[in-house]
């Protein structure tokens, strides 16, 4: 079977009400026919699923509040492609950059199997 592609690439941020910041929490990739697979902690997942689902791209490029918390996402997408990486057999590569970038905030995808 053939890898499907990789729509889009986007890290996506929280900032929790008693923070003033934004954070890394995930990875967001969208594949073809817009199939979204999160990539975040176990215990935030329904969260942070329900705030991406329920806001548009653009918005959540922008910043969103959803259940008191702040959302947004950043588009790696063009770096991915530019890397080669634009189809699922790559996602593994995708989340090894990812962590890199940010390893005290996406440590926990040293533990994604692909």
């Amino acid at each position: 079977m053939a890898a499907s592609l990789l729509e889009q690439v986007y890290l996506l941020e929280a900032e929790l009400p008693e923070d003033s910041f934004f954070s890394p929490v995930g990875v967001v990739i969208v594949g073809e026919k817009q199939k979204i697979t999160l990539y975040c902690l176990n215990s935030a997942h329904n969260l942070y699923r329900s705030a991406i689902t329920k806001h548009s791209w653009e918005d959540l490029e922008k910043g969103v509040i959803f259940r008191n918390t702040g959302f947004r996402i950043s588009s790696f997408t063009d770096e991915m492609k530019n890397r080669g990486w634009s189809d699922s057999a790559a996602i593994p590569d995708v989340l090894r950059y990812m962590q890199t970038l940010y390893p005290r905030h996406l440590y926990f995808l040293s533990n994604v199997q692909s």
